[in-house]
């Protein structure tokens, strides 16, 4: 029997989501609010913090809320 290949590997690909400092998050935030003419002039970008991030999951009626919290914990 000649197979076209010496390894097969079962399973899936799944994105690493890294939060750090001035994160692509919170660069993507400001960068779309500046698109809309919000002013981020007093925004402080805090180079140790995290940007906070939510991920909601929806089915039909049920939804769940995980939240790495950053900096929000910070907000005075």
């Amino acid at each position: 029997m000649n197979t076209p290949f010496d390894i097969l590997v079962a399973g899936e690909i799944n994105p690493d989501l890294i939060l750090s400092g001035d994160d692509v998050f919170g660069r993507f935030m400001l960068d779309e609010m500046q698109k809309r003419n919000v002013d981020v002039s007093h925004v402080i970008v805090r180079q140790a913090g995290k940007t906070g991030l939510s991920v909601i999951l929806n089915r039909e009626a049920d939804r769940a809320i995980l939240t790495h919290l950053g900096l929000i914990p910070t907000l005075q």
